[in-house]
């Protein structure tokens, strides 16, 4: 992971500086890793689900270079927020670098994801091991999608996990599957 990390890190770091250098923005970069496990969660309804905490919506746009943009609302706090991030690697353990930005930013910047664009509603439910998140897609040719993630605060913690603790509408285990990262399904939603 040490390998994989500097040149990772690095790359996103620069990835993300340099998009909002070019717009005169730049603000304060967070760096760091995302350690998740992705499962497809065909079976969850969000109608029947026990233990939902909060609901988010989420707009997300990729541009060529795999820079992402979020505009998210967080129906809890009655909130909307803006990022910007880069990741880099693929699997269990990815680097990412990110930073909030204003909604005029990611207007400007917006019109770069033309074609690879997400909608989904995100809905959060604590778990014993952190919040289980489950990704329910919008307009995308997979329909129906709907993806459960849980991070992980080490890479160890993560390996050892046993996924058979998880609500029983969690199945097959799509880690690290290119076909769902979203990345690449920004390129099969229609209508964005």
């Amino acid at each position: 992971m040490e390998a994989l990390s500097a040149w990772n890190r690095a790359q996103c770091a620069l990835q993300v500086r340099v998009l909002l250098l070019l717009h005169n923005k730049y603000k304060e970069l967070e760096m760091g890793f995302e350690i998740e496990r992705k499962f497809l969660a065909m079976a969850f309804d969000p109608e029947k689900a026990d233990g939902i905490d909060n609901i988010v919506e989420l707009l997300q746009g990729y541009t060529a270079e795999g820079i992402r943009l979020t505009k998210r609302y967080n129906k809890k706090k009655k909130e909307t927020d803006y990022k910007i991030n880069y990741k880099s690697g693929r699997g269990l353990v990815r680097a990412e670098a990110q930073c909030a930005i204003t909604e005029d930013v990611f207007n400007a910047l917006w019109p770069l994801t033309k074609n690879q664009r997400i909608l989904k509603t995100r809905y959060i439910i604590p778990q014993k091991i952190g919040e289980l998140e489950i990704d329910v897609y919008h307009g995308c040719k997979m329909l129906p999608l709907q993806v459960a993630e849980i991070e992980f605060p080490t890479e160890g913690a993560a390996k050892v996990f046993d996924a058979k603790t998880l609500p029983e509408w969690v199945g097959k285990e799509v880690t690290g599957k290119a076909k769902y990262i979203n990345k690449n399904l920004a390129t099969k939603i229609t209508g964005l």
